[in-house]
């Protein structure tokens, strides 16, 4: 069960028309990952929504670029730049600048299956497709935590080395 429903084929028609023409600039999706319980109450008292993050790349890939309607670059565009763009978001993949960053491995298919989602909620109209471009790494890098971690690196260097000093030393006596 979701808000909107999902709809036929003008309608998607449509959508890809807006998407070539410029009118929609931005796809996103309303990740809603509802528990078993949230979702299992019948179609009228189920919570509306279904997951979305897990499958939007790859099933947005698969049917878009690799079948010649969009390229990497407009897919990343519509999903990142625009988005970014519009509300403000984010920053500039440069050295020095956080980055929040997921890495496809474009080659790799695979089908979805809900029981692998990172998320709570399992609802999706995926279920069982073939996609293209499976998730092979998240990472969130901010330049404070890399400074961080730069510091603690260099501080137990320098305990290491002072062990290793006063053990020598302990051994010379």
């Amino acid at each position: 069960k979701m808000n909107p429903p999902i709809r036929g084929e003008l309608d998607r028609a449509a959508l890809l028309r807006g998407v070539a023409d410029g009118t929609i600039d931005m796809i996103a999706t309303d990740h809603a990952p509802h528990s078993w319980t949230e979702k299992s109450k019948g179609l009228e008292k189920s919570a509306m929504g279904v997951v979305g993050l897990e499958t939007a790349f790859s099933a947005l890939y698969t049917h878009l670029v690799r079948k010649g309607v969009l390229t990497l670059e407009q897919l990343v565009g519509l999903m990142h730049g625009n988005p970014a763009r519009r509300f403000g978001f984010g920053t500039p993949l440069e050295a020095g600048q956080p980055a929040d960053l997921t890495v496809f491995d474009l080659d790799k298919p695979y089908a979805v299956d809900p029981a692998r989602f990172q998320t709570m909620g399992r609802a999706t109209p995926f279920d069982g497709w073939g996609v293209s471009a499976a998730a092979a790494l998240t990472a969130t890098m901010t330049p404070t935590s890399t400074r961080q971690i730069r510091r603690a690196a260099h501080k137990a260097a320098r305990r290491v080395n002072e062990a290793v000093d006063h053990l020598a030393d302990a051994m010379d006596m």
